[in-house]
């Protein structure tokens, strides 16, 4: 509880609270029932079935566009402005203070790694390990006769369940990561197959049995002399970071720009490729740069350079903004192919609409479906008893099926099939379902409709009562308060010139 920061007092009334809306939540559940009718509703519109008929309307009755002209292309390029315009990119100098990926690793001296192996020596090393279980009560008679059962022979396991504890049992555990340190001390204390005496903890008096030692092994100097070696020198190379960032400083309060700064400071000084708010690429790819990096250069003016910007694990970069490549359209030219493309699947479409939507203005005038369809030159379709069901769309399609379900009986509808073609049709007759068939299904689906109200008001409830408490949540600032850096928006990818649509 002390490692949790909590007291007893706080962890009852939070396991009061847990149990409280356990129960309350059981309570309210076992005892809401959906209405009957609900789930009737539900069946009935399941086991409804339809009767219709219809013909598609193809690109070939409806007509192709011919080629755009330029001002019709035009025109459409400024219908798609915020698509086709290209995002702001900038160009910067990017000051580097760490080593370059040629420059030689820093030296390391046998005096160095000897004094850090003797400073992480115990750390290094992989601690003696134990197995053993513990069995916690809260008076020491009650330890004190567990410990008699122990020492007599009887199992751990019978014991725990004779005294309705539970068990704890530890595999080859380090003394280090047994929580309570009276109970790991007294542990590391024992021989094998050795029972404790009572043990005053934190949580009562606990009796522990050992079963086995793992014993622990040194680290030597040989084998830890990789790891130390590169510890020192990442240690270093922050350290001679850091000294570059402070001549580079000392450069600037002098009065150097940033490129004297830096050669002054020996630092390295290389251009990025345009990049945008967002960190993309001409190509729409991210480029690998730190976010504080792509956030200075967005503050600066063009020859703007910023001060020393630390972002974190030792990194230290300084921006200058080379240029600025504003947000623009691209040239009729440059996307003339694409854009005519995307202009001509743009008209199809809308001359197949209109044609489909011309048909069936006369079907609702009062002309026979099937003399319409005729003249087309399109097939007719009759269909009786078709039902909302994945085989039903697999076999008539979803604009059929979203015309025959969303119509009254007589009206005429006009869906989309697919991109190239367009449905027309009648409902001829809607059936209701059969009670015999519909009341068991309607049982069937009646606890789901249940759980789901049961959980809408639950969330309703929780809804009310944060408004009437007047509480808030600020997900911002609670991963503040956590330390923690909330996670960047995926930048939405530019839109190609191709998938320019009304």
């Amino acid at each position: 509880l002390a490692q949790q920061n909590l007291t007893s007092e706080m962890l009852e009334q939070d396991l009061r609270d847990q149990y409280v809306t356990s129960h309350v939540g059981s309570a309210v559940f076992a005892g809401l029932q959906a209405p009957r009718v609900y789930a009737a509703l539900l069946a009935g519109q399941a086991l409804e079935t339809r009767d219709g008929r219809w013909f598609s309307v193809t690109q070939d009755m409806a007509g192709r566009a011919g080629a755009p002209t330029d001002a019709q292309l035009t025109a459409f390029m400024k219908e798609n402005e915020a698509r086709l315009r290209s995002p702001e990119f900038r160009m910067i100098s990017l000051v580097l203070f760490t080593p370059g990926p040629n420059d030689p690793r820093p030296t390391v001296t046998e005096e160095q790694i000897q004094e850090r192996y003797e400073f992480r020596k115990a750390a290094l090393a992989d601690p003696e390990k134990r197995t053993f279980v513990t069995l916690t009560v809260p008076t020491k008679e009650a330890a004190d006769k567990i410990a008699a059962d122990l020492r007599a022979g009887k199992a751990p396991a019978e014991v725990a369940k004779a005294n309705n504890i539970q068990l704890g049992d530890y595999k080859a555990t380090p003394q280090a990561a047994v929580g309570d340190p009276a109970v790991g001390a007294a542990v590391f204390g024992l021989a094998v197959d050795q029972v404790s005496a009572p043990i005053q903890g934190r949580l009562g008096f606990t009796v522990a049995k050992l079963a086995a030692i793992q014993a622990g092994q040194a680290v030597t100097l040989e084998s830890a002399r990789p790891a130390l070696t590169q510890e020192l020198q990442a240690e270093a190379v922050k350290a001679a970071t850091y000294a570059k960032v402070e001549q580079f400083e000392k450069a600037r309060q002098e009065g150097k720009n940033l490129a004297d700064a830096a050669t002054a400071a020996k630092a390295r000084v290389i251009q990025l490729p345009p990049f945008t708010q967002q960190g993309q690429l001409p190509d729409g790819q991210p480029m690998n740069a730190p976010r504080q990096v792509l956030e200075s250069a967005y503050t600066l003016t063009k020859g703007g350079e910023s001060d020393v910007i630390d972002a974190g694990d030792g990194q230290y970069f300084a921006v200058r903004l080379d240029d600025i490549r504003p947000s623009a359209l691209p040239t009729l030219d440059e996307v003339r192919a694409p854009l005519g493309q995307q202009w001509t699947l743009r008209e199809n479409a809308r001359l197949l609409s209109a044609k489909a939507e011309q048909l069936a203005g006369r079907v609702r005038a009062g002309e026979d479906i099937a003399k319409v369809a005729a003249e087309a030159g399109a097939p007719l379709t009759v269909r009786t008893g078709v039902q909302q069901s994945r085989e039903s769309q697999a076999q008539v399609g979803d604009g059929v099926l979203r015309g025959l379900f969303g119509q009254s009986k007589g009206q005429v509808f006009s869906d989309a099939q697919s991109q190239t073609a367009f449905v027309v049709g009648r409902v001829d007759a809607i059936h209701a379902a059969n009670p015999a068939l519909a009341a068991p299904l309607a049982e069937q689906a009646r606890p789901r409709l249940t759980e789901e109200l049961a959980n809408t008001l639950a969330d309703r409830t929780i809804a009310a009562a944060a408004a009437r408490t007047k509480s808030r949540n600020d997900p911002a600032l609670a991963l503040q308060a956590l330390g923690v850096e909330a996670p960047a928006a995926a930048p939405a990818a530019p839109a190609a010139p191709a998938s320019a649509k009304k």
